[in-house]
């Protein structure tokens, strides 16, 4: 089954009349699920063309789009600007044979001409022609890719190798190019690359659990959006929001937030490991990831001790989660009350389940909170925390794997939380405290600012 691509658009002053049309064309082709217009709208609008192929291109790199669509004068600007977010391969192509090979042997996300260089006629059939075309991983080009993959490496890598005196003797060699290439694909297997020192976007979500009513939700999602909008926009540029409500609730819920100036993810509160069948009282992944839904948890200590889900359902259902296009927020921590290596070993056994269910190349986030904990007199301290947390990311399933891996903390949170956890966690998964919106609002302000 062909895939229904999510695309974002953007172009400069220039390339305003090219977009607005091929933008129609996408909206009437059932190979489209969805356009994402970045601007500009008007040729009256003088935005920079970097400012719009940035934005696309990383909704693509974010995995918020399948790929982009960039027009300008001549095509080339904007393909130079996309093609400075990590993880993105834009080409300039005005022929239908480039076009094809740009995603056949160059897996290239981002599609870029230009209004001044090309007719609208071409323009409108080779944008026609590159939505039937997707890459192989199986081919021969597959190689060279990857080999793409291992230059955006090369820039920090280079400056490790500097640091050293036993590789720096070998950069006068003739060979030394060859020589650091090879160092680089062992650097990034040997998973010694500096994933955490590369800061991830943040991320701040609640679960509203079976608490609300459908007239709570719905009250609770307008007071959000309307506290939502007193925080500058920019301060939420590098944070990621997410709301998961009850089922029932889950489609008015994203209808409500389809008009909302600042993306918000809704995700659901579990799904089954099977795709489809005879399942009575469960909801397929394929029903939620078709319903918009972006994330859905899982392995949640109540659906353990409750339901009786184990490390291997858990992997299971989150490898459900992954291949319908949906990211796996999986929950773990340890029952004993011990020292850190106890809680350490107790929650390496139920990553690695789910690690190795997932591709490495998935996003998937870890919710962590001590079981122990859970409605406990005394909560966990932030050392230990903290050092459980710097534990798991220690994990070889989690060091190794190339995809985006997020460790949020989701036990009880209060104000001023996020700013004595920040330096090892990437976010919050707030409990009944976030119930409230202005309290949710306010840790998103300060997970932002922290």
């Amino acid at each position: 089954m062909a895939p229904k691509w999510r695309i974002a658009m953007g172009c400069d002053d220039a390339g305003v009349s090219y977009k607005n049309t091929i933008k129609k064309d996408f909206e009437g082709d059932d190979r489209v699920g969805e356009v994402i217009d970045v601007g500009s709208d008007e040729t009256s609008d003088k935005t920079p063309y970097p400012l719009r192929a940035a934005a696309a291109a990383r909704l693509v790199a974010e995995g918020k789009a399948d790929r982009a669509l960039l027009i300008c004068g001549t095509g080339l600007g904007v393909a130079i600007s996309a093609n400075k977010v990590k993880g993105i391969r834009a080409v300039t192509a005005h022929d239908s044979f480039s076009v094809e090979r740009s995603v056949k042997s160059n897996n290239a996300q981002v599609l870029c001409m230009g209004e001044r260089v090309v007719g609208l006629e071409v323009a409108r059939r080779l944008a026609t022609e590159w939505l039937a075309y997707e890459f192989d991983p199986s081919s021969a080009s597959a190689k060279k890719v990857e080999e793409i993959g291992y230059l955006e490496v090369f820039v920090a890598f280079a400056a490790v190798i500097f640091m050293s005196t036993a590789l720096f003797d070998i950069w006068p060699s003739p060979l030394a190019d060859k020589k650091i290439c090879e160092a680089a694909r062992l650097f990034i297997a040997s998973s010694v690359v500096m994933s955490d020192k590369v800061p991830r976007r943040r991320l701040v979500g609640l679960s509203t659990k079976m608490y609300f009513s459908l007239q709570r939700t719905s009250d609770f999602t307008d007071s959000f959006i309307s506290k939502l909008a007193g925080v500058p926009q920019e301060l939420l540029s590098n944070i990621d929001i997410f709301i998961i409500p009850d089922f029932i609730s889950l489609t008015s819920t994203i209808a409500q937030l389809a008009s909302n100036s600042i993306p918000i993810w809704i995700g659901a509160q579990d799904c089954h490991w099977e795709d489809q069948g005879a399942f009575t009282g469960e909801v397929s992944p394929v029903v939620l990831s078709s319903a918009g839904v972006k994330l859905v948890e899982v392995g949640h200590a109540e659906r353990r001790r409750i339901f009786g889900e184990d490390d291997a359902v858990v992997a299971k259902k989150s490898a459900a989660v992954s291949r319908n296009d949906m990211i796996p927020l999986v929950c773990i921590g340890e029952r004993t009350h011990g020292d850190i290596d106890v809680a350490v070993d107790e929650c390496r056994v139920q990553v690695d389940a789910v690690m190795s269910s997932l591709p490495d190349a998935a996003e998937v986030i870890l919710a962590y909170e001590p079981v122990w904990a859970i409605g406990a007199s005394q909560p966990a301290g932030e050392t230990h925390i903290l050092k459980v947390v710097s534990g798991i990311r220690s994990l070889d399933c989690v060091k190794r794997r190339t995809g985006t891996t997020r460790v949020l903390y989701g036990g009880s949170a209060g104000p001023g939380l996020y700013e004595r956890l920040k330096d090892g966690l990437d976010g919050l998964f707030l409990g009944r405290f976030g119930h409230d919106p202005q309290q949710f609002v306010k840790t998103i302000r300060e997970v932002a600012e922290a």
